[in-house]
């Protein structure tokens, strides 16, 4: 039963964390206005956005690579015992 609440509680942080980030898109990429043609105008913006939305991506990622890492090395010292 407690392996089922630890997997339980990480795929809820999981999608909780990821809820998040579509807030954080919506909220802060999405209306990002045109930048000013002297700094490269529609073009940099078009470039701009999609770079910050991977980066965002990526952070969660690497959240969610080292949650189940700590899962499955938690798990796996238990289940040696």
């Amino acid at each position: 039963m407690g392996r089922l609440v630890r997997l339980a509680g990480v795929m809820t942080l999981t999608w909780a964390s990821l809820l998040l980030l579509l807030v954080a898109f919506e909220r802060l990429i999405a209306p990002m206005p045109t930048l000013p043609d002297h700094l490269g105008g529609p073009l940099a913006t078009g470039v701009l956005k999609p770079l910050l939305a991977l980066a965002l991506a990526s952070l969660w990622l690497y959240a969610w690579r080292s949650l189940i890492k700590l899962y499955r090395r938690r798990a796996l010292r238990r289940w040696t015992r």
